[in-house]
């Protein structure tokens, strides 16, 4: 450090010590992301580079780390100390190690779509739709994982180039089982683990002090500013990453080495693990305690982030900044088999990537309540999403009303209006091929059809688009006027896409720039939430009656929904589903139904109860004395889900409403106060009603805003709800 006097040396000594222990409090603290999906914020910026970091830092050989191991940050929670060896270790209040190191964890690599619509085995030869930056000798993963709960559970093979000759590539060893349904090549090209690199210190005017620190990676600079406060256990950070050029993320990742035993595991379904916990868990949106008191080391609810990945025998947190196993998207081109994978994020020079997350440490909170999956109490939730292929006026009313001949809901025998169960119903806009009471029905058409779906918004069902024709793709002036008109006669924020239509979002309606964008149509006319095929690829029916598939343990990546930070943006989000076929409508067992409730899980199906262009007689729907009615199993099906609803168990809802509910869930900060209780905190710009939260059974009385909130007990769980309105807040706390 030429140049500098002596004392400015040992100032910018400190100065950087500071800052790195601040950085690794930080990562300690970092938050889960909510059900496997995160808020991004994405912009484009100048070139990031060192002379944007306030504080000038030392080169590379002079890593303004000192010798032995200084203290740099201290309130009466917690202390931070840096070692020679760059890793930051925080106490607890009592003196002990509650962290002892952070590290980000980077993978970026390529995919390469194959083109082949199935590989059997012992294929050696593949078809890429662009091979470009392939050389032999390069090792590849050959995967599918797009449908089918295949995000889950994907079939893979190891692999790499023996040849290549314009976009066909040879690889050995060749597979050994057949791949399809959106096979990929996928080739890892830096992973890598590190320690920040440089550090930078301010004061805020309120008295917090700002840690900034910077991990450099082959293509992005990620930066973290730490905020914290001289008297709270909450640290407070903020990340910004930039990327230096054109890149596919895998995962980016701050791994943080915790010293205390894991206490608490926050489940993804909302349950709390106390002992023998999972050798590993994914979290999603919640989090964990480890230690206690005044070790205790707590995160839970930041949605912020991709998730949070835990190993409770390796004392591991691994918190996703970015991975691509948290979502799926894939760009169809025709043919269910063959698509575009983009499940990676991609990004250009200049863009960047923000997250950020709390975490408390020294400071163990004694009232923790965790948020529900569902509102009022429920402990499971079931939609139904249909659709609407192959049915008639006929066939819709005979599903809905128990029987085609009838016309009124308050006359229903059978079926959804019966049992009061919604529906997030799909229709067609159009259909210029319709002449008879036999053909697929579509509301422009048909005013009776029009009149039937109206009855049925008054019942609580949501209506939306599958298609504005059964076949054909529209043009952008039709698209438009089905979009309005279904705002204004629906208030329509869901679309089912259908089919291989040209303009959905499985085929490219998302990407200004193609034909059959229609992105902007659908921000305009209010659409956000969308069945793609992509949303399958999280759950199989023949695995689980449970999208959060926690039966066959806590360890699978199951997002109950997400956005795309570089394709999608922050306007459309992908709903997670599971398809119901007829010979798969066997698994919807009493016994199963239990089960949902038991696990507390979730599962949206896609399903197709009024379609009878296979034949009149389906799992759903008879023929009866020249009419259709409800099948007998079907029947059953609905009454079992409405006696667990009416017990207070089984929540059914659309679409629409699980999803309002879920992204307003994001919306929720709690603060833990110094008297014990916890401040609730709304701060979205919609109203929540019955939000439902769960603690262990108190000894004493839970009180929410002065008053005792409706609840129930659960085992030695209590759960309790109330309305929160848009941005105002109310305190939960225990009396004697």
């Amino acid at each position: 450090m030429s140049g500098f006097s002596h004392s400015t040396r040992l100032a910018l000594l400190a100065a950087a010590v500071l800052c790195a222990g601040f950085f690794v409090g930080l990562m300690v603290g970092m938050h889960s992301a909510p059900a496997g999906r995160w808020l991004p914020a994405l912009r484009q910026m100048e070139k990031a580079t060192e002379t944007q970091i306030e504080v000038a830092t030392a080169e590379d050989n002079d890593p303004f780390v000192p010798d032995g191991k200084v203290t740099v940050f201290r309130n009466q929670f917690y202390e931070v100390t840096i070692c020679s060896d760059r890793y930051v270790r925080i106490k607890g209040g009592d003196g002990e190690d509650i962290l002892s190191a952070v590290q980000l964890r980077a993978t970026y690599g390529r995919i390469y779509d194959v083109v082949d619509e199935v590989i059997s085995p012992g294929t050696s030869r593949l078809q890429l739709r662009c091979s470009d930056g392939l050389e032999k000798e390069d090792s590849l993963v050959l995967q599918a994982d797009s449908f089918a709960g295949g995000l889950t559970d994907p079939l893979t093979h190891k692999t790499q180039v023996e040849a290549k000759t314009g976009d066909e590539v040879w690889v050995d060893p060749a597979p050994t089982e057949e791949f399809s349904l959106g096979s990929y090549l996928k080739e890892v090209q830096h992973s890598s683990k590190m320690k920040p690199t440089k550090f930078a210190l301010r004061k805020e005017d309120g008295g917090d002090t700002v840690l900034k620190c910077i991990f450099r990676t082959d293509h992005s600079v990620v930066g973290a500013e730490l905020h914290f406060a001289p008297a709270t256990p909450t640290i407070s950070v903020k990340t910004n990453t930039s990327y230096t050029d054109e890149v596919q993320v895998f995962e980016e990742t701050l791994s943080l080495r915790l010293e205390v035993p894991i206490e608490e595991v926050y489940r993804k379904n909302s349950q709390m693990d106390v002992d023998r916990f999972e050798r590993e868990y994914w979290l999603g949106t919640n989090g964990f305690l480890a230690g206690d008191g005044k070790s205790g080391l707590m995160m839970y609810h930041v949605p912020e982030v991709s998730s949070v990945r835990l190993y409770p025998d390796y004392g591991r947190a691994d918190i996703k900044l970015d991975s691509y196993r948290d979502r799926s998207f894939m760009h169809g081109d025709g043919t269910r088999r063959v698509g575009w994978v983009r499940h990676a994020s991609e990004f250009s020079p200049g863009c960047t990537r923000s997250n950020s997350f709390d975490l408390i440490a020294g400071c163990t909170p004694p009232l923790r309540p965790r948020l529900m999956l569902q509102p009022y109490g429920f402990l499971a939730t079931h939609v139904w999403t249909e659709h609407t292929d192959g049915a008639t006026l006929d066939s819709h009313r005979a599903a809905y009303f128990g029987r085609s001949d009838i016309v009124s809901p308050k006359d229903a025998v059978g079926g959804f209006v019966k049992y009061d169960i919604p529906v997030t119903k799909s229709i067609y806009y159009a259909n210029p091929a319709y002449h008879s009471w036999s053909d697929e029905v579509a509301l422009k058409e048909c005013d009776e059809f029009l009149s039937y779906l109206k009855k049925l918004r008054d019942k609580g069902h949501e209506i939306c688009i599958h298609s504005v024709y059964p076949s054909d793709s529209p043009q952008r002036s039709k698209m438009a006027e089905a979009l309005s008109f279904m705002r204004d006669a629906f208030d329509a924020k869901s679309w089912i896409d259908h089919g291989y239509r040209d303009v959905n979002m499985s085929m490219g309606g998302y990407q200004a720039g193609l034909p059959q964008y229609v992105g902007d149509l659908w921000e305009e006319y209010g659409v956000e939430y969308f069945w793609t095929y992509s949303s399958e690829a999280v759950c199989s029916i023949w695995d689980d009656v449970n999208l959060l598939q926690t039966s066959r343990g806590d360890h699978l990546n199951t997002p109950l929904y997400w956005q795309h930070p570089s394709v999608l943006g922050d306007s459309f989000y992908v709903v997670a589903a599971s398809l119901v076929t007829e010979n798969a409508f066997s698994r919807y067992t009493t016994e199963n139904l239990h089960n949902l409730v038991e696990e507390w899980g979730v599962f949206i199906n896609h399903t197709y109860p009024p379609r009878v262009d296979h034949g009149p007689d389906t799992v759903y729907l008879s023929p009866e004395d020249g009419l259709l009615v409800t099948d007998e199993q079907f029947e059953r099906l609905l009454f079992t889900m409405r006696r667990l609803c009416d017990r207070g168990d089984l929540y059914l809802a659309t679409m629409r409403e699980m999803m309002d509910y879920w992204t307003a869930l994001e919306c929720v900060r709690m603060r833990y106060l110094d008297c014990g209780a916890v401040k609730v905190i709304n701060e979205g710009g919609r109203p929540i009603h019955g939000l439902s939260l769960v603690v262990e059974k108190p000894p004493g009385t839970l009180k929410v805003a002065g008053i005792r909130p409706e609840s129930r007990v659960v085992k030695d769980q209590k759960i309790f709800w109330f309305d929160l309105d848009a941005d105002d807040s109310v305190v939960v706390r225990l009396r004697d």
